[in-house]
């Protein structure tokens, strides 16, 4: 019988701390978020009345209450696209932003027995809960094809670069949603905090209205805002709506910063997950 000290000896512990071997460590584990995103995907439209109708109606809803209340009551103009489809699409965004960036936020919390029992390439959770909401966006743009022909729109050429504007509203997820994942996973009053947050940057992002009357330095500090280029580009690319300003690099470039921070935090905190939650 072989002694057990002859056995090679295998230590489950996170991978390197560079930029390379965190991607590296990504690719080998594509299949569990790809599987991971499945059952997110699953779980979240299980014994629903409304099913997938959920990522239209939530939308939907929204942009149905800030039409009376932005253009009977405040008196907002986006002329010339219909103040409709120009809410809807900041709707459909913002409500992928503010699902996914809690469901990744929460996703370690809501997983202590996975997280305390086996080692895995742990970015891959908050990544994958981040694929599931792309399902609802589609959905909800796909309205967006009657409501265009109900306007005698057409959103012309640009509509080709639409898969790259979903990118970016990704990317622009990815990295807050990083930080929150591995901060509340120590600091569990800080959900409190992301509630707040969340309920503040709706304001501060044009969702519901028109961002191109802000002018002067402030305006580049507005659009250090990674979902304010973001929805610009979305509504150019499916409402033919003004293009993108030149401040929306900016907010892309923030978008990037900020998945290197997330990455950086999370990969600082991750080592100390199982001692802590």
């Amino acid at each position: 019988m072989a002694d057990d000290s002859d056995l090679p000896q295998v230590v489950n512990r996170p991978g390197g701390a560079t930029v390379g071997e965190q991607f590296r460590e990504l690719l080998e584990a594509r299949e569990l978020i790809g599987f991971l995103a499945v059952r997110d995907l699953k779980s979240r439209y299980k014994q629903t009345v409304f099913g997938l109708a959920w990522a239209v109606l939530q939308p939907l809803i929204g942009a149905a209450v800030f039409l009376v209340l932005m253009t009977r009551v405040v008196g907002v103009d986006t002329d010339p696209v219909p103040y409709l489809l120009y809410v809807f699409v900041g709707f459909v965004a913002w409500t992928y932003f503010q699902a996914s960036f809690t469901s990744a936020s929460e996703v370690f919390t809501r997983n202590t027995d996975l997280i305390t029992k086996v080692y895995f390439a742990r970015l891959a959770s908050p990544i994958a809960a981040l694929v599931p909401g792309l399902v609802s966006v589609v959905v909800g743009l796909a309205v967006l094809v009657p409501m265009l022909l109900a306007y005698q729109r057409s959103p012309g050429w640009p509509i080709v670069t639409l898969p790259l504007w979903l990118l970016a509203l990704f990317v622009a997820t990815l990295g807050p949603a990083l930080m929150a994942s591995a901060l509340l996973v120590r600091y569990r009053d800080l959900r409190q905090v992301v509630g707040l947050g969340l309920q503040t940057m709706l304001f501060v992002t044009p969702v519901v209205y028109d961002a191109s009357g802000i002018e002067g330095g402030v305006r580049w500090l507005y659009y250090a805002n990674p979902l304010a280029g973001v929805l610009a580009g979305l509504r150019w690319s499916t409402i033919a709506a003004a293009g993108p300003p030149t401040e929306a690099a900016l907010s892309l470039g923030v978008a990037v910063v900020l998945v290197a921070v997330g990455m950086f935090v999370f990969r600082r905190f991750e080592r100390t997950f199982a001692d802590v939650i």
